[in-house]
């Protein structure tokens, strides 16, 4: 009796597996598709909610099977064509337009169903060639983050029949960068006997010594300033102080710009080239950076304290101005050790 009931329950788990068997075949014969190769979407603008233009571009790896309809559908959950589709949030492609398209064309757009593009043409086999659709006028997902878009081929106009190829791509929505930054307003200026570069860390040197001064011929020497601005409206720079003096003694400063005088006590600068006595040089840089009118004579020289002595109207690059000293003495004036402290002040326009 056991051997009896053992043969029955063999007869009975063959067609149990077999019947199992035939099931797991159709299902992967049912969902079977080529797969698009060289697929990609790009957008012109990936921040949440703008408008952008979608560059989708793909091949077909099927070229013997006509093709009527190309889909691409959008979802936020998957790019599986089995799985269900779910739609971004806040993106649009209602208005979208089919602005140019290249590789296998003749396709016209059909944007009704939201999240849905469909392109449409007569059927025909398509070629191996890279596909290119742009579409603009689409506005993205209201969030940051993934979502995907399912490409999808179809020999006819029913899309509900299974497609000749597939393909999914994942695209991202970022959030926007903001860039702040500040440029401050900055005036610099530094004095030195000589700059050699136009950086003020090249400088050297803080004293002038004009030797002994003699009535038949001008003392001289020079030092420079640099000096730059973003400001607008520019910068001034005037100068302060006194003549060269002795104790009490003092040899005059010239209260208009003049020539050297041989045998007349005199003192002025000016910010130029000069022959009589050679001494300085012009300006050096930004064009618009220049002595002003009075300190711009060559061979003629002033010093009144407070004067603004050179400057620009707008923003300037580091000029190098170079000041020339020029002194000359009577026969009676006084001996002694005539120095002087000046003061130059950069100050920006306003």
């Amino acid at each position: 009796m056991l051997d009896f009931v053992k043969r029955i329950l063999r007869f009975v788990k063959i067609p149990v597996f077999v019947g199992i068997l035939m099931f797991l075949l159709n299902f992967q014969t049912t969902f079977a598709a080529i797969e698009l190769i060289n697929r990609s979407i790009t957008l012109s603008n990936s921040s949440e909610s703008a408008t952008s233009n979608y560059l989708m571009q793909f091949n077909f790896s099927n070229t013997s099977t006509p093709v009527e309809v190309v889909q691409v559908k959008f979802c936020s959950n998957s790019p599986i064509p089995s799985d269900p589709c779910i739609s971004p949030t806040g993106m649009d492609t209602t208005a979208a337009i089919l602005n140019q398209q290249t590789g296998n064309i003749g396709f016209t757009l059909d944007n009704t169903l939201n999240g849905t593009l469909k392109l449409s043409r007569s059927p025909s086999v398509p070629d191996g060639s890279l596909n290119s659709y742009e579409f603009t006028n689409i506005i993205n997902p209201s969030f940051t983050g993934q979502y995907y878009a399912r490409i999808a081929t179809y020999a006819t106009g029913d899309t509900t029949l299974p497609p000749v190829e597939t393909g999914g791509i994942a695209l991202d929505i970022v959030p926007n960068l903001t860039i702040n930054a500040v440029v401050p307003p900055y005036i610099t200026f530094c004095l030195a006997s000589n700059f050699p570069y136009f950086n003020c860390s090249s400088g050297s040197g803080s004293q002038l010594n004009l030797g002994n001064f003699q009535t038949y011929s001008s003392s001289s020497g020079s030092y420079q300033f640099l000096v730059a601005t973003n400001e607008p409206d520019g910068y001034s720079i005037s100068v302060n102080g006194t003549t060269l003096t002795s104790g009490n003694n003092i040899i005059p400063a010239l209260s208009v710009f003049s020539p050297p005088q041989y045998g007349v006590s005199q003192f002025g600068i000016n910010l130029v080239k000069n022959t009589l006595p050679s001494v300085g040089q012009n300006p050096v840089g930004d064009i618009s950076s220049q002595p002003f009118p009075n300190y711009a004579h060559a061979n003629s020289f002033l010093f009144n304290s407070g004067d603004i002595i050179a400057g620009s109207s707008q923003n300037s690059n580091f000029t190098i101005f170079t000041n020339s000293v020029m002194v000359n003495i009577n026969n009676s004036q006084p001996a002694g050790v005539y120095s002087t402290t000046l003061t130059y002040i950069a100050f920006a326009n306003f």
